[in-house]
């Protein structure tokens, strides 16, 4: 039975507004000149998350943030684009859809708890910067013994002498060794129940007492870990309220778990299958991928309207990023042989053992997939803890 491969289109479409539409075709025009394979080459770096170097990211950033594209959901007197989320989300699928390295941006990362937590001088001093797309940034949260489970993190600040002395070490950091600032997570109340026992803090990179260094991954890209070393703050690092750390975070996580990126590289990778392969399990990931887009829809459509996503965000996540796992292990069961000639920057070589090994950190960083079925369960099915 072969798979009837105009029908991936319909599939994998997105429905939208014509003002969004029109943005959508202008970000796809945008990014198809950004990435193509004559502007990226020379700047190939396996070391970095993105597969680019850290001139192109920084040049690319720039671009983009001229034409208001990174902004664009941020508030206007910031130079954002004052629009609803839904504008982001579409940015992230094109840029997933193109591999740009305009993911995990200072806006993705640390935009939302400036905006929603930060003073005025705080906003004022990083958004316009981050929105221009002028520096890079990175969330220092998870630590060795504290991954997914953020409530056993040991990194503390002590506030001593109208100064806070951050003391521990961070681990897993998306892009440490290239940003310019940092938002990170530490025990400042001692003996405080885990909802009032952290605060965050927003901190300019490099500082005194911090050191960053780089772990290699599976795939070979490097993610950082953070040293705090005696490294002083004034008060203006405090993000918000001291104490309330713990569901700022969680507000800010639910942010990443939109999962447009994802459908992005999903929607890749089953129209490299299709164009490849008559095979019944392409049809059925096809299949998938449109799940995948109606769960990623509903998502644009409760932006669009202003209501708050809860478990909506955890059901899209799990779904898509284990729907990444299952295209990669068909990808590379069908490609047999060939799929051994891997490649890090996907020319002359098989994306999809990258793929196969690339999307096991999906499931588990922003939340691991179990802990996001935990909240499905919880706050979309009703059902009580165990």
């Amino acid at each position: 039975m072969a798979f009837d491969r105009n029908a991936l289109g319909s599939l994998s479409e997105l429905r939208l507004p014509p003002d969004l539409a029109a943005f959508r075709a202008e970000v796809r025009a945008f990014l198809a000149e950004e990435m193509a394979p004559e502007r990226i080459r020379g700047h190939l770096d396996a070391l970095d998350l993105t597969g680019l170097d850290d001139a192109f990211e920084r040049a690319h950033l720039l671009r983009a943030g001229a034409r208001g594209f990174l902004g664009i959901a941020m508030p206007k007197e910031y130079g954002g684009g004052g629009k609803p989320g839904a504008w982001k989300s579409v940015y992230d699928y094109e840029a997933g859809y193109r591999d740009a390295p305009s993911i995990d941006t200072a806006v993705t990362l640390a935009g939302a708890p400036l905006v929603r937590y930060g003073t005025e001088r705080q906003r004022a001093h990083w958004l316009p910067r981050m929105i221009r797309g002028e520096i890079n940034g990175c969330i220092a949260y998870s630590e060795k013994g504290a991954g997914t489970d953020l409530a056993a993190l040991a990194t503390s600040g002590e506030y001593r002498d109208r100064r806070w002395r951050l003391r521990g070490e961070k681990a897993l950091v998306t892009g440490g060794h290239k940003a310019d600032m940092c938002v990170t997570l530490v025990k400042t109340e001692p003996g405080a129940a885990t909802r009032d026992a952290m605060s965050l803090f927003v901190l300019p990179l490099p500082h005194p007492g911090v050191m960053v260094r780089r772990r290699a991954t599976m795939n070979g890209w490097t993610l950082s870990e953070i040293v705090f070393d005696e490294a002083v703050l004034d008060d203006e690092a405090l993000l918000g309220q001291r104490g309330k750390g713990w569901p700022m975070v969680l507000s800010a996580l639910g942010d990443e778990r939109a999962g447009f990126a994802w459908l992005g590289w999903a929607t890749r990778m089953v129209e490299a299958l299709c164009e490849r392969y008559d095979d019944p399990e392409v049809a059925g990931v096809a299949i998938e991928l449109g799940v995948a887009r109606r769960f990623c829809q509903r998502m644009l459509d409760m932006q669009a309207a202003g209501e708050r996503i809860t478990y909506q965000g955890a059901v899209t996540k799990v779904y898509t990023t284990e729907l990444l796992q299952r295209v990669a292990r068909l990808g590379v069961r069908l490609e047999g042989e060939a799929a051994l000639r891997w490649s890090p920057i996907f020319q002359g070589g098989s994306r999809f053992i990258w793929e196969l090994i690339e999307r096991i950190h999906c499931a588990i960083s922003v939340g691991a997939n179990e802990v996001q079925r935990d909240a499905i369960a919880r706050f979309g099915l009703g059902l009580g803890r165990s």
